[in-house]
């Protein structure tokens, strides 16, 4: 175990980044395995506030609810000495491109940060960029979630857990992220990531002594409560490798990792070859003006679903497995208007 010095140092370090009460302080403990008792962490912050000074910063103790003590770090000045354009042009474009009802929920937020610039620089030329830039963004908001405030308050839950160590308890409804078809509907998990992909928030988890990872979108949750705590180490190995054998955020539909070739057309190629889709993705100009796409990942229904939203103008050159899919799930298309079927789900993937 660190010796104590190195401990309060963390600490210090800890409260630099935000306020510490006694739940965070446990996960902290819990997380280094330091294995000490409530009354030695409060002892720690007690001497950090007595000892541990550095000129300009200070230590202030709030009392909450339930008498608990919350203990954070003050700054000497008014804070806005280094507040620069491109300061507040960052801020604003993270407020105006997240999504439109996780915005909207938070707009007390902004109307603070807007009346403490007011105060702080009303008199400098900083405020004029404040006062310009929400002219000059716009968010389409296109396929976007929009949650319930209910979902808001799992967003939050969630944060807490990651942020603390906790496991949580969910249950879930419908499927769109490839959920194996044998899981319960209730399950507990530990939460490991928030993913924005594709206008929706999805939790990347994995399950208590488990290496899988598994996605679920915060919108399938219906019922969802913290449940315990789990130490670090109990986080699988593979999990920041998980996105690269993934082609978006979809399970595959088997374990193998495919050497994947996609011809495209030179318009299209142009336009595709500007943008993220995968790690692993390479563009080669071929001899006929067409590009050559690669990709070193898992086949799923995203990758499959991708290439039909190019319609014509793109074409599975290997593995066949890919190319026999993307040829069946069109023949069934065909088929569907040819045979007026009645439309019922049809997920290929579980």
């Amino acid at each position: 175990m660190p010796s104590k010095s190195t401990r309060l140092l963390f600490l210090y370090k800890e409260l630099r980044k935000g306020p510490l009460d006694i739940i965070k302080l446990k996960s902290i403990s819990k997380q280094k395995e330091w294995n000490v008792s409530d009354r030695t962490l409060y002892r720690y912050m007690d001497e950090l506030e007595r000892d541990f000074q550095i000129e300009g910063e200070n230590i202030l103790i709030n009392i909450l609810e339930n008498n608990k003590k919350q203990w954070k770090i003050t700054f000497d000045g008014n804070g806005n000495e280094h507040l620069t354009e491109d300061d507040i042009l960052t801020f604003f474009l993270l407020k105006d491109y997240i999504p439109q009802s996780i915005k909207q929920n938070r707009e007390h937020f902004f109307d603070k940060f807007y009346e403490w610039c007011w105060k702080r620089l009303s008199k400098s030329k900083t405020y004029f960029y404040i006062n310009k830039q929400p002219d000059c963004f716009i968010n389409a908001n296109f396929a976007e979630t929009v949650y319930s405030q209910e979902e808001q308050g799992f967003l939050k839950l969630l944060i807490e857990a990651i942020q603390e160590l906790r496991t949580l308890r969910i249950k879930y409804q419908f499927d769109y992220t490839s959920l194996p078809i044998e899981m319960p509907d209730t399950i507990t998990i530990i939460p490991l990531k928030i993913i924005l992909h594709r206008g929706t928030l999805h939790i990347c988890y994995c399950s208590l002594n488990e290496e899988k990872i598994n996605l679920i979108a915060l919108d399938q949750i219906i019922e969802l409560q913290h449940e315990g705590y789990y130490l670090k180490k109990q986080i699988p190995q593979n999990f920041e490798n998980l996105l690269e054998k993934l082609f978006g955020i979809t399970n595959n539909i088997n374990e193998h990792i495919y050497d994947i070739e996609l011809e495209i057309s030179s318009t299209l190629g142009e336009f595709i070859k500007r943008r993220t889709w995968h790690p692993s993705q390479t563009f080669n100009l071929l001899e006929n003006g067409n590009y050559l796409m690669t990709l070193k990942c898992g086949i799923n229904r995203e990758l499959v679903g991708w290439i039909f939203s190019w319609m014509t103008n793109i074409k599975v050159i290997k593995p066949n497995l890919l190319k026999d899919l993307v040829q069946s799930k069109a023949a069934e298309i065909i088929n569907l208007y040819d045979a007026d079927t009645a439309l019922s789900p049809n997920n290929t993937f579980k």
